[in-house]
């Protein structure tokens, strides 16, 4: 798979006037600017893939600092459809998330992991994660 990464030619961090040093950097301006540049890039989602299947420790990959992509290997996965304890409705009792969870869920998207991916972590159909990434009411899965 980093074969494929490093064979294409429309990565945004080879783009002319990107400095390869922003990274790598411990400074959060830096950070700042390899995640903008990452948001642009086509080949995101591949290369934070490539960084989690690695456990890769330095640089930004995919958008993401070493912390965050810690935090997303760490989760546990629970089946699809079944619900965590904790996130019983806040609502109407059936509900499988609350809205701190809806925000948390957009929040992460954010750094551009994907429908998918946010299925596995939360339990839920990922047309429902999509759902709540753009903001339309969602209903619990049943």
């Amino acid at each position: 798979m980093i074969t494929e990464l490093r064979e294409r030619t429309d990565l945004a961090c080879h783009r002319q006037g990107v400095t390869a040093a922003w990274f790598y950097s411990d400074t959060t301006a830096d950070q700042r600017h390899a995640k903008a540049v990452c948001a642009t890039c086509p080949a995101r989602q591949q290369c934070l893939t490539v960084a989690l299947t690695r456990r890769e420790r330095h640089g930004i990959w995919g958008g993401t600092t070493w912390h965050e992509r810690q935090r997303l290997i760490d989760q546990p996965n629970p089946p699809p459809g079944r619900p965590r304890t904790s996130q019983a409705g806040e609502n109407n009792g059936n509900a499988k998330i609350t809205h701190a969870i809806a925000a948390e869920i957009r929040r992460v998207h954010a750094t551009g992991i994907g429908y998918k991916t946010l299925s596995r972590r939360y339990g839920l159909h990922h047309s429902t994660i999509a759902r709540i990434v753009r903001g339309e009411k969602w209903q619990p899965t049943r």
